[in-house]
C-alpha cells in the first residue's frame, strides 16, 4: 500500500519532515506504534474523519476533539472546526479518509440509500427527492483526494493552522500520511 502518494508509519523516522515535532505526528505515533508522548489535559488536535463505524482510533485520553461525518466532508461542518481553532486554540488538523468508503461515488448507490429510506418510513418521493439534493454535495468521490482538497481549501481560511490529509486503512486499522 506505500507508494509515494500513500506513505507509511512503521517507526518514528518514516512520519514527513513537515510534521515531525507536532500534533500530527504524535497521532501517527500512538495511533500506529503504541507510543503515549505524555499526558493530555486538553485537547492538542482536531481530527476529522468519516462516521464509519470501522475507523477505530487510538490515542490518548484527553488528546482530540473528533469531527465524524460522512466521508470526511466538512461540507457541513465549518462550525466545528471555528469552533475548535477559534474557543480551544487547536493549531493542528488531521483530515482522515479511510479506505472502502461509503461515500466514494454516492450517486451510484441511489436505490440502495432510497429502498432505506422507504423502509424507515419515508415515502418514495420524498426519499428520491432528498437524496437527488444531498448526494451530489456529500459525494467524495476518491477517498484520497477528497482530504488533499479539503487541506489545501482550508489552508486559505485558517493560513497559521497546520493540516494534514491522512488515510485509514480498514484493513489493517493503521494511519497513513498522504502526499500532496
Amino acid at each position: 500500500m506505500c507508494t509515494k502518494r500513500i506513505i507509511c508509519v512503521n517507526k518514528s523516522e518514516d512520519i514527513l519532515s513537515a510534521l515531525r515535532e507536532t500534533p500530527i505526528a504524535e497521532l501517527l505515533l500512538s495511533h500506529n506504534l503504541g507510543v503515549q508522548v505524555r499526558k493530555y489535559d486538553r485537547p492538542k488536535i482536531l481530527i476529522c474523519t468519516c462516521m464509519d463505524y470501522r475507523v477505530k482510533l487510538k490515542i490518548p485520553e484527553k488528546y482530540a476533539f473528533i469531527i465524524r461525518t460522512p466521508g470526511a466532508n466538512l461540507v457541513d461542518s465549518h462550525f466545528g472546526l471555528a469552533t475548535a481553532v477559534a474557543m480551544r486554540s487547536i493549531r493542528a488538523v488531521a483530515i482522515m479518509a479511510h479506505t472502502d468508503c461509503a461515500m466514494t461515488h454516492i450517486a451510484d448507490k441511489s436505490e440502495i440509500f432510497i429502498e432505506g429510506l422507504t423502509q424507515a418510513g419515508w415515502g418514495q418521493e420524498e426519499a428520491k427527492t432528498y437524496f437527488e439534493r444531498q448526494a451530489p454535495e456529500h459525494s467524495i468521490g476518491d477517498a484520497i483526494q477528497i482530504v488533499i482538497d479539503q487541506c489545501q481549501r482550508l489552508r486559505k481560511h485558517y493560513p497559521n493552522i497546520l493540516f494534514a490529509p491522512l488515510l485509514y486503512k480498514v484493513e489493517d486499522g493503521k494511519l497513513y500520511q498522504v502526499t500532496e
